[in-house]
């Protein structure tokens, strides 16, 4: 399969956000087309790097990402062929005290919500799946304690008029399950592949399924 690879690299100069010296990483968005069209179909939205992403500069590229994106190439597998972008609401690595993976605070989103909306601007995907509690409150404009049970697979519209379809992290199935396989997929793979065939289904390619 031809994947066309881009990355959008953030061009970050707020010296006043605390981790502007921390250094940090600038995670670039992504953006992999697989379609003989161009346009963005789902835009995968997380909340912040790890290790790995810290590493390379480049989101969903750690253990919980590999999977998330062995379920992406599962279904193209299947030829249900869609572009998607990837990013992050804060495109750093949030860690606490002793450098443990941490969710980023309000701050921090608020300082970097800028250059994720500057990617959504340019990209302008048919529909935005935000993965876990912290990206989907803070694209819904939900508070954060709100469950990511009660708001994924649901169909929301922002005051642009951007579709979205909330989904679990990719973290949580991989703590759950550890490894995906399509031959012995679990009630959260499952959901999860639901979510994204419903966030299709509100594109172009919904002819796939309906």
């Amino acid at each position: 399969m031809n994947i066309r690879k881009e990355f959008i690299k953030v061009k970050c100069e707020r010296k006043d956000c605390p981790r502007y010296n921390d250094p940090c990483c600038k995670i670039s968005s992504e953006i992999d087309r697989v379609t003989d069209y161009n346009d963005i179909d789902l835009f995968f939205i997380g909340m912040g790097g790890g290790w790995r992403e810290e590493k390379l500069h480049f989101p969903f590229c750690g253990k919980s990402g590999s999977y998330m994106r062995s379920i992406i190439k599962y279904l193209w597998e299947l030829g249900i062929l869609f572009n998607i972008a990837l990013s992050n609401t804060i495109r750093g690595h949030p860690k606490d005290a002793q450098g443990k993976d941490r969710p980023p605070t309000e701050e921090e989103e608020q300082h970097c919500r800028r250059y994720l909306v500057e990617d959504i601007e340019k990209i302008k995907p048919r529909v935005l799946v935000p993965t876990g509690g912290c990206s989907s409150t803070l694209l819904l404009g939900l508070p954060r304690n709100t469950t990511i049970t009660s708001i994924r697979g649901r169909e929301f519209e922002d005051e642009d008029g951007y579709k979205i379809v909330p989904t679990y992290h990719p973290s949580f199935l991989l703590r759950t399950y550890n490894t995906f396989d399509p031959k012995k997929q679990n009630e959260f793979d499952v959901k999860f592949i639901n979510d994204i065939k419903k966030a299709i289904s509100l594109t172009s390619q919904q002819s796939l399924f309906f």
